[in-house]
């Protein structure tokens, strides 16, 4: 199977397990929300918060480093893998031992302390599946990984379900992750068993130290991730308490289904982008235009909708107590938009070993997220945070995009121009519909047609041509090798 057959493949079925899955989590995600109330809803989320930031620890950046290296060499997943795996465990008691010492020295009631106890032994067993299912991804072989999504999801789905018809309180909800997860963990290394025949535990000190340092720049990416993804909501809880941080994890778990997209591309092409680095500029700048643009056209369309639907969305699905979280909505959408035309400047400077470079910019905007949220959040509460979280992603999507634009694989000025300025035009004229069907139409009737619209005036602004679907195409359908070489250069 070629490379484009196996990349399409590896996005067709990652997407649609992702489709399912969130599909799945979504509506778990409401009746929870409505059913344990903005208090507890916030309790919960800010155990997994915590968890998640100390969590990036059990990591350290091997899983990225193994997966550009296996792509390189396939013959190394043994030694990665065996080593990685073994050192996880002594990695995770510690790790777990420090999350207890912490949650303890800040004094939250024990009711929070046993649902962090919970949550992070949920994150450790999330740990060890992520680096299986990292060596599948190094063989293009991401559909484990996608069945895993699909059965993790529906397990989630149905045991939420069966908690709030057995009247449980949050702890419920806390004990379900940590099934879910372990659940995944065994699926995941059952497979690895049968899939690759062999694991032994191995510790080679000196390969070890070795990759570490290799992969301390992404681990260190990791962990600036990590704090500037959930630090807000750690820090909500401690200044304001546990109803905002209700009020503010609503809209940022939405944005996070938004994210659907990005996520699913930025793990099925790096290791393609890694493959051309080594073996040809000409298709690395390709996909790399390719990658910004497609990305650019679906975050723009689902940041003006959601702007311009917000205030439908919250009550829809959540009930009248969330109705603050409307203004959240509004503005925090937009750091996803952000996210969309960043992802492929991301995923180009990895792929060229500038992770050092991504380590730096993501630690300054860790310590400018931080620092303007002890600014604003004493006196904005969850929208000083919501202002926060756009800002510091409009630092990381201007830093990122101009250290892209020096590598020998940028993006021409004037194809960004073609690109942003239509799809702007496009999703005014997107706009002006949705607010036009919104004074009488329901809230699908409203998106249908903008949608129409904004790809109409894509297609007359020529942003989006007859190659662009020849590659959407090439996802479904099967192509020679002469094709894919036409499509690609």
């Amino acid at each position: 199977m070629n490379v484009i057959r196996r990349t399409a493949k590896n996005i067709s079925s990652y997407v649609l397990a992702q489709i399912i899955g969130y599909l799945a989590n979504f509506i778990f995600f409401i009746y929870t929300a409505r059913y344990l109330g903005a208090g507890d809803f916030g309790v919960l989320f800010f155990a997994i918060a915590f968890s998640d930031i100390f969590s990036i620890f059990l990591d350290l950046g091997f899983k990225r480093l193994m997966i550009r290296e296996i792509a390189r060499d396939r013959m190394l997943l043994p030694k990665y893998f065996n080593n990685i795996a073994t050192s996880k465990i002594g990695i995770s008691v510690f790790i777990y031992c420090l999350i207890i010492t912490v949650i303890n020295i800040l004094g939250y009631p024990i009711r929070s302390k046993i649902i962090v106890y919970i949550i992070a032994l949920a994150m450790i067993f999330r740990a060890f599946s992520e680096v299986v299912f990292a060596a599948f991804q190094t063989f293009e072989k991401m559909e484990y990984e996608a069945v895993g999504l699909i059965i993790k999801a529906f397990l989630l789905l149905i045991g939420g379900l069966v908690i709030i018809r057995m009247d449980l309180n949050v702890f419920g909800f806390a004990l379900l992750y940590l099934f879910l997860y372990a659940a995944i963990f065994i699926y995941s290394f059952v497979l690895y068993i049968l899939q690759f025949k062999r694991f032994q535990f191995q510790f080679d000190w000196e390969f070890i130290k070795m990759s570490f340092f290799q992969a301390l720049p992404f681990g260190l990416i990791g962990v600036f991730d990590l704090i500037y993804h959930w630090i807000d909501t750690v820090m909500l809880s401690i200044m304001k308490g546990d109803m905002t941080v209700g009020w503010y994890n609503v809209p940022s778990r939405l944005i996070v289904a938004t994210l659907l997209i990005p996520t699913a591309f930025n793990l099925a092409i790096f290791p393609l982008m890694s493959k051309y680095f080594m073996e040809s500029e000409k298709k690395l700048s390709f996909v790399f235009e390719k990658y910004f643009k497609y990305l650019a056209i679906i975050g723009a369309a689902i940041g003006i909708s959601i702007t311009l639907l917000a205030d439908k969305i919250i009550p829809l699905l959540f009930g009248t107590e969330y109705l603050p979280s409307v203004i959240a909505l509004k503005i925090l959408i937009w750091s996803a938009v952000l996210v969309y035309i960043n992802s492929a400047s991301v995923q180009l400077l990895i792929s060229i070993n500038k992770q050092l470079l991504l380590t730096k910019i993501a630690g300054f905007a860790v310590i400018l997220n931080i620092l303007l949220n002890f600014i604003l959040i004493p006196k904005y509460s969850y929208l000083g945070a919501c202002g926060v979280a756009v800002l510091s992603q409009l630092f990381l999507s201007v830093s990122v995009f101009y250290y892209a634009s020096k590598t020998k694989y940028k993006i021409q000025e004037n194809i960004i121009l073609k690109t942003l300025l239509p799809v702007c035009l496009a999703g005014f004229l997107m706009g002006a519909m949705v607010l036009y069907f919104k004074r009488f139409a329901s809230i699908w009737l409203m998106i249908f047609p903008g949608l129409v619209i904004y790809l109409l005036a894509l297609f007359l602004f020529k942003v989006i041509k007859q190659n662009d679907l020849a590659v959407f195409k090439s996802i479904f359908k099967e192509k020679t090798i002469e094709q894919e070489t036409r499509l690609l250069l």
